[in-house]
């Protein structure tokens, strides 16, 4: 198995996605499983995707997702209070929010 591909199977081995009708239900489970101390969940609970895709294309754009980065993640951790490893996973997961354009690989 080649490197890249090892390192792709730890990132999305134990990958959990969770999609939901409004009401359904899934802020809840998001409050419930996000008290586990082993399960990371990542910063932006909804990203609207299919907003985007089927709806408005500017929902999810380079210019958004820019400053939703910067406004959301990127100076709200506090260093003298956050855990690395915390920060650590939620760059992570902003650096694959701008990652390429928005679409079905994204």
């Amino acid at each position: 198995q080649s490197k890249v591909a090892m390192q792709e199977s730890k990132i999305f081995g134990n990958l959990f996605l969770s999609i939901g009708a409004m009401k359904a239900g899934t802020t809840w489970l998001y409050a419930v499983m996000a008290r586990h101390p082993e399960l990371h969940f990542a910063m932006e609970k909804e990203i609207h995707y299919f907003y985007h895709r089927y709806v408005n294309k500017r929902q999810l754009d380079e210019t958004r997702r820019l400053q939703e980065a910067r406004s959301r993640y990127i100076l709200r951790f506090d260093p003298e209070k956050s855990n690395i490893d915390v920060v650590r996973a939620n760059l992570r997961w902003v650096s694959a929010y701008l990652d390429r354009p928005v679409d079905d690989y994204w």
